[in-house]
C-alpha cells in the first residue's frame, strides 16, 4: 500500500516523507506540495510541475497553478496563457485563456481579451465574456459581478438576481443573507442630502434585514465592514461604529 506522502524538507530542497518522518522520495525541489487526488504541484527551477505518487512528473512547466476542483486546475503556460488541466496532467479544454481562476461551486471565472466570463466543468460558457470584474469564486449559488460600470449577482446559469430599486450588491451571500448598499437624496433641513442604508436580502432578492443607516458617502466602508454570517451572526460596520448583526 502506498504510503501517505507528506512534504519534506532538508536543508533547502524539499521531497516527500510518510506520515512517521521516514523519507520516500529524497529532497531535492524547490518546493512541493501536498497531493490531491494522487497528484501535486513540486518547483524546480522557478516553473512548477505536476507529479504522481511515483514521483514522476506527468506535466509542466508552469509559471503558477490554482487548485484541483472538480478534477480540474488551471495552470499558467510560460507565455503568461491559462489552460485547465486534468489530474493525468492533459488539457481539459481547447480554449486557452488570458486569466483563469479554479472551479467554485462546479464553475470558473476566465478572462478572454479584457472581459470576464464563467464556464462550467464541460469548458462551456455559462456566461460569455462581458464583465469587467468579479468576485473570484461562486458562494451559495452566485457570483458578484461588475459590468459597465453596475454590481449585480449571477446564478449558476448566468441569469441576473433581480433586486430591489437601486440596490447596490457589497458582499456576496453567507448562510443565505448578502449584504446590498442604498444611497438616496433626502431632502432635510433645507438642503438636500445623501442618506445611506445597509439591507441584507435573501437568495430571492427580497430584503430580509432593514435596520442599518451609516453616516458615511464611502461605499468601500460595506465592502470592508460587513463579515460573512456565521452561526446566524455577522459584523457590520453602522454609523461608524461596528458591532453584531443577528
Amino acid at each position: 500500500q502506498q504510503p501517505q506522502l507528506v512534504p519534506y524538507r532538508i536543508a533547502n530542497k524539499w521531497g516527500y516523507s510518510d506520515t512517521s518522518g521516514k523519507v520516500i522520495f529524497e529532497p531535492k525541489y524547490q518546493s512541493a506540495e501536498f497531493f490531491v487526488n494522487d497528484v501535486a504541484f513540486i518547483k524546480q527551477d522557478s516553473f512548477y510541475y505536476l507529479i504522481n505518487t511515483k514521483n514522476e512528473i506527468i506535466a509542466g512547466k508552469y509559471l503558477s497553478h490554482g487548485n484541483f476542483v472538480n478534477n480540474l486546475c488551471p495552470v499558467q503556460l510560460p507565455n503568461s496563457m491559462f489552460i485547465y488541466i486534468d489530474k493525468s496532467g492533459q488539457m481539459a479544454f481547447k480554449r486557452i485563456y488570458k486569466i483563469a481562476e479554479s472551479f467554485s461551486e462546479e464553475r470558473a471565472v476566465v478572462r478572454m481579451g479584457m472581459k470576464l466570463g464563467v464556464i462550467n466543468t464541460y469548458g462551456d460558457w455559462v456566461k460569455e465574456p462581458s464583465f469587467e470584474s468579479t468576485s473570484v469564486y461562486y458562494k451559495e449559488g452566485f457570483l458578484m459581478v461588475v459590468e459597465n460600470g453596475r454590481y449585480y449577482y449571477i446564478n449558476k446559469y448566468g441569469k441576473e438576481l433581480k433586486l430591489p430599486e437601486d440596490a447596490i450588491p457589497s458582499g456576496l451571500f453567507s448562510e443565505g443573507l448578502a449584504a446590498v448598499y442604498f444611497a438616496k437624496k433626502v431632502f432635510e433641513k433645507g438642503k438636500i442630502e445623501k442618506q445611506h442604508s445597509l439591507k441584507f436580502i435573501d437568495t430571492t432578492g427580497k430584503i430580509v434585514l432593514d435596520s442599518f443607516k451609516n453616516d458615511g458617502e464611502n461605499y468601500s466602508d460595506y465592502i470592508n465592514y460587513v463579515s460573512d454570517f456565521k452561526d446566524g451572526k455577522a459584523i457590520v460596520k453602522v454609523a461608524n461604529k461596528i458591532g453584531f448583526d443577528f
